[in-house]
């Protein structure tokens, strides 16, 4: 696989808090990739939002599931 023919990926995970680059990239390439990252700071939560990142795991549990709770209520 080069540069130019990343068809073949379908998912990237990001083991720290900078996901938010990982997806500023993929939207600019226009590329449809799934991204799962790490932590819940404010730029990750904005691409989370847009839909650029699928999924967030926070180092917080309990303040994630108050998120998700609050989001459903």
């Amino acid at each position: 696989m080069n540069a130019n023919n990343a068809t073949d990926i379908h998912s990237i995970f990001v083991p720290n808090s900078r996901s938010y680059i990982v997806a500023q990239h993929l939207v600019k390439s226009k590329l449809k990739v799934r991204v799962v990252g790490y932590d819940l700071i404010e730029k990750n939560k904005a691409f989370l939002k847009d839909g650029a990142i699928e999924f967030l795991i926070h180092q917080k549990a309990e303040e994630q599931e108050y998120v998700g709770i609050n989001a459903i209520c």
